[in-house]
């Protein structure tokens, strides 16, 4: 079981709003299928369902402990990263994550199937809220859309 939007929304406000927690190294993003709606049309929700479940395990069993995923609906997920030192650190955990993505796979009718997923990460700042922090993580995963899918972009 992977948790859900309503979790995230109560966990980020805990962060945001809390006074013991070093904010300086969290960083927050988002994930979304690519094409997903090609599955979902060309093979059926019950497949694209255990696509979803595919992604949710891929993530959750590859994240550090401290780490936490989030279902967002749809074909989104969310990741809040802890211990994030800078962009570089950043960049380098969610190209393993990628990586590990396109390579998990559902068989279906002797065929393999497996998607990719683009990516937007930011890191908390200072003055952040729950809306500008989504925002930004939320702008990142368009541009890597834009920019051709199975893409992160962090900023």
């Amino acid at each position: 079981e992977i948790n859900n939007r309503k979790y995230l929304e109560d966990i980020l406000a805990e962060i945001i709003a809390g006074e013991d927690i070093n904010k300086d190294n969290i960083a927050f993003c988002f994930l979304d299928i690519d094409d997903f709606k090609h599955i979902n049309d060309d093979y059926g929700h019950i497949v694209g369902d255990k696509i979803l479940s595919m992604i949710a395990g891929t993530l959750k069993s590859n994240l550090r402990d401290a780490d936490k995923a989030f279902r967002c609906g749809g074909d989104e997920f969310a990741l809040i990263l802890f211990d994030i030192e800078n962009n570089k650190q950043l960049n380098k955990l969610l190209e393993r994550l990628k990586l590990l993505v396109n390579e998990s796979f559902i068989n279906h009718n002797q065929e393999k199937l497996n998607v990719t997923m683009s990516f937007g990460a930011t890191k908390l700042r200072e003055n952040d809220t729950i809306e500008s922090l989504t925002h930004r993580a939320d702008n990142n995963m368009y541009e890597s859309k834009k920019k051709g899918k199975n893409i992160i972009t962090v900023t």
